[in-house]
């Protein structure tokens, strides 16, 4: 392969890899995020309609989850 070709792939790759990471997001910043307070997003995570994880007592938020929740209306 060429510099020139590595360069390229590299370029490639690093497009791909971006698309698959993911934020993790406080319940604050995934209320600011969405538009919402976060005793609001509190209530939906309680009826089950916002995609969320909790580990100690804390509810944590992936962007891309609540993207394609949100988005696939």
């Amino acid at each position: 392969m060429t510099t020139q070709e590595i360069k390229r792939l590299a370029a490639i790759l690093r497009e791909e890899l971006k698309q698959e990471l993911d934020e993790l997001m406080s319940a604050k910043q995934a209320a600011e995020y969405l538009g919402i307070s976060p005793a609001a997003l509190r209530k939906r995570c309680s009826d089950g309609r916002c995609p969320h994880h909790k580990k100690g007592g804390c509810l944590y938020f992936s962007r891309r989850e609540l993207n394609a929740y949100y988005l696939s209306d």
